[in-house]
């Protein structure tokens, strides 16, 4: 197998570059090595790259969070996924130790990191990630399609809390991918 991959590398502020970087490796036993199969960017890796920055990120990391790949590798404790399986991303990696977590509120976690902020991401030809924060899809589901699952279960999120009834009259502002996706 080939020891290195392209990669769209975040190097500074407003800086960019696709470059070949070592192909992750499985350290621990409950990682994934995932051939990307599709993956899209999102407003916040643009907020990465504005200069001055208006979301941080760690230099030198791998961008992009909203992805689907396919297994293709697994760790020796990895059970509920085998090589050839399709799967999305959820990119919030949580303790599942803090008070935050303990409670149920894995969203307000105090030692979160992230897939393409903190930690490299989807942008690059593979990406190794928890298998706990793996959902396995359909192989019919269409890549471009799945690439939304991400930004799609915040919509699913905000809508379960907006407790909207029918004959309500609601006002969506903004046009980008969130706000599309709620109409």
């Amino acid at each position: 197998m080939k020891k290195k991959m392209l990669a769209a590398v975040f190097e500074d502020e407003g800086k960019l570059v696709v470059k070949e970087v070592d192909l992750p490796v499985i350290k621990r036993d409950d990682e994934v090595l995932l051939k990307v199969k599709a993956a899209s960017i999102c407003g916040t890796d643009v907020r990465i790259l504005e200069v001055p920055p208006v979301f941080p990120a760690t230099k030198g990391v791998i961008l992009g969070h909203e992805y689907i790949g396919e297994v293709f590798e697994v760790g020796e404790k990895v059970t509920e996924f085998k090589p050839g399986d399709r799967v999305v991303v959820d990119p919030n990696i949580t303790c599942g130790s803090c008070s935050y977590c303990k409670m149920g509120m894995p969203n307000m976690c105090e030692r979160m990191v992230s897939l393409g902020e903190q930690i490299d991401g989807a942008f690059a030809e593979y990406s190794l990630v928890p298998s706990k924060m793996l959902h396995k899809v359909s192989l019919k589901l269409d890549p471009e399609l799945a690439v939304f699952a991400e930004p799609l279960s915040c919509v699913v999120n905000a809508t379960g809390k907006l407790k909207v009834q029918p004959g309500e009259n609601v006002v969506i502002l903004g046009a980008g991918p969130i706000g599309l996706l709620f109409t």
